[in-house]
């Protein structure tokens, strides 16, 4: 008889537990309606080429911009508002792969403190990126001024650049 009570008693948490599982996964989903419109928006992404290229581009751009260096913001970032939306994909993969670099190492390799290794030196974005006129009037500052006021240097002639008063 204790035997029964048990079972009884067993099947009945199994049944309790099993409804209460259902019933949160439930509630997850409800909960939750904007996984399954990520999930869409990302099916939508992959299978419209127009649109990966667009969401490709808009990261580049955040990632150009957004370096948490301030010369690398300046330096990347104005190129990268020029040049990638005119960039094939094949480079806009290059570029993607120069952006992955971290910045006190990119930064060395641009200005010329050190040699890139031969992958970074290869890559066509990279190479494109090198040969930038700003990058070049940078770098010609830094080698002959303090690193603030190279800075400030590059600062100024962001600000001139970007009302179109020269062409960088």
């Amino acid at each position: 008889m204790h035997s029964a009570r048990l079972d009884s008693a067993t099947s009945q948490t199994s049944a309790q537990l099993q409804q209460q599982q259902t019933e949160q996964q439930r509630m997850r989903q409800q909960s939750h309606p904007q996984q399954q419109q990520y999930s869409n928006h990302m099916k939508a992404i992959q299978q419209d080429p127009e649109l990966r290229r667009k969401v490709l581009v808009n990261r580049l751009l955040y990632r150009s911009r957004q370096r948490g260096f301030l010369e690398m913001d300046l330096l990347v970032g104005i190129w990268a508002e020029k040049q990638i939306p005119q960039l094939s994909e094949n480079m806009l993969q290059q570029f993607e792969i120069v952006l992955d670099q971290e910045n006190p190492d990119l930064y060395k390799w641009l200005t010329g403190q050190e040699q890139p290794p031969m992958d970074v030196a290869e890559n066509a974005a990279y190479q494109v990126y090198k040969r930038q006129p700003l990058l070049s009037s940078y770098v010609s500052c830094v080698v002959m001024t303090s690193f603030d006021d190279a800075v400030s240097l590059l600062s100024q002639t962001v600000a001139v650049a970007s009302l179109g008063h020269c062409q960088t």
